[in-house]
């Protein structure tokens, strides 16, 4: 859990210094870390924000990786019809 702490606080101050690729990475951990303690709420909606500036970056590794954990949670949830669609 201080895990989050610490990602919570680089996500921050990616923000504020613009840096959107170190920022999405910080969502990413913060997904997966809330998607290993069953938060998949929680995961789904820190991964959705990587997820579009992933995209926005033309960032097609770090798309994958989130796709990757979306198809994780949804799997876990037993919502497999939609791991074809994701936003």
């Amino acid at each position: 859990r201080k895990s989050l702490e610490y990602y919570e606080k680089s996500l921050q101050m990616f923000q504020q210094l613009g840096m959107r690729r170190n920022a999405s990475g910080s969502l990413l951990s913060l997904a997966d870390v809330h998607y290993r303690l069953n938060n998949y709420q929680k995961s789904l909606d820190y991964v959705n924000q990587a997820l579009l500036i992933k995209r926005e970056l033309e960032d097609k590794q770090g798309e994958s990786r989130a796709l990757n954990l979306i198809g994780m949670i949804y799997d876990d949830l037993g919502n497999k019809e939609k791991i074809g669609s994701p936003k």
